[in-house]
């Protein structure tokens, strides 16, 4: 049977090969947020923030290439 898939399905269905392309953006943004939490402390807002845009904009940009099948 055809599926039509809704945007946040389309977005999960391609989210692992989006993990796997910007695997180097996302060990930096675990790396930071590893190094800046202690046991018992809370985390600061935007303490890793230029480690989160970067993963976020190779997110961005491989869910559209995986989306529309672009290059």
């Amino acid at each position: 049977t055809y599926a039509v898939w809704s945007p946040k399905q389309r977005c999960l269905r391609t989210f692992p090969e989006c993990l796997e392309a910007c695997g180097t953006e996302a060990l930096a943004y675990s790396r930071c947020m590893q190094a800046s939490t202690t046991p018992g402390s809370h985390l600061l807002k935007d303490l890793c923030v230029q480690e989160f845009e970067a993963l976020w904009r190779c997110f961005v940009t491989m869910g559209k290439k995986t989306l529309t099948g672009g290059p």
